[in-house]
């Protein structure tokens, strides 16, 4: 007598997403947006309300409170995004393409800010967008809340304070 062989499952495998840095593009333009689908920079409402903010101190609070949200949705993605570039040159390039994004947004505040009379005298409209760019970046975010331990509501008045400090005139003072 034959025994039936036993049926074999046929494995189904998962549908697919696309290249690596075309998956990290998805999900950092998600995060970014804060919705559930990438929005170009510019047309973000936090984006705009910061455009059309006319007093530099508020638009430092505008702009560190998109920035604390946007982090707390980010920095995770762009911190694994910065260990993987490491071996994946699409992903290198992808990290490379969004931090030269980020500068040019960083140009356009300085621009705006320098517009409506909040630029320090002394301080180039490259170089304040340098700081905010610097101080702007998951990196920063990262290591001082996740390693140091601010709460993020912290971090975004310290941003905003900083900010003010470092680029304002003095007239604006900061609080």
């Amino acid at each position: 007598m034959v025994t039936p062989r036993p049926r074999r499952r046929r494995q189904r495998s998962a549908a697919p997403v696309g290249s690596r840095a075309g998956t990290a593009t998805c999900l950092v333009e998600t995060a970014l947006s804060g919705t559930d689908r990438p929005v170009p920079g510019m047309e973000r409402d936090d984006a705009r309300q910061v455009m059309a903010e006319t007093d530099p101190g508020r638009l430092f609070d505008i702009y560190a409170r998109a920035m604390r949200e946007t982090q707390e949705r980010l920095a995770p993605l762009f911190d694994v995004l910065a260990d993987a570039a490491h071996t994946e040159p699409e992903l290198e390039a992808l990290a490379a393409e969004l931090s030269r994004r980020q500068v040019g947004h960083m140009r356009l505040l300085a621009d705006h800010l320098a517009e409506i009379g909040g630029r320090r005298e002394g301080v180039a409209v490259e170089t304040a967008a340098d700081v905010r760019w610097l101080m702007n970046s998951s990196e920063v975010f990262l290591l001082l809340v996740r390693d140091r331990g601010w709460s993020p509501d912290f971090f975004e008045r310290w941003l905003a304070e900083a900010w003010k400090r470092l680029l304002l005139p003095a007239r604006f003072g900061a609080g």
